[in-house]
């Protein structure tokens, strides 16, 4: 059961959400492997942020979300991420 509830969002150039959730889709398994009960990504579709690519991460302990951010910043998986995305466009 999840007791903690994260959203990440981000504003991709116009035109290539569909790239940036591919990879974000990668950075959803990269969560999960770590320790979320369960990652969730997706577009925002209406409203002030519409285009927005959204990753939900659902935890059972605030250590998890730490952890998750902490191998992330050691495997460089952001910058990997947002160079893929640049690379791709």
């Amino acid at each position: 059961m999840a007791n903690y509830f994260v959203i990440s969002r981000a504003k991709p150039k116009p035109g290539y959400a569909a790239t940036g959730l591919k990879h974000l889709k990668t950075l959803a398994d990269f969560t999960k492997e770590n320790g979320a009960v369960h990652c969730d990504v997706g577009v925002q579709q209406t409203g002030a942020n519409a285009g927005s690519l959204i990753a939900a991460k659902f935890v059972e302990k605030m250590a998890t979300i730490e952890n998750i951010f902490d191998h992330n910043k050691e495997l460089n998986n952001l910058e990997i991420l947002f160079t893929k995305i640049e690379d791709d466009n």
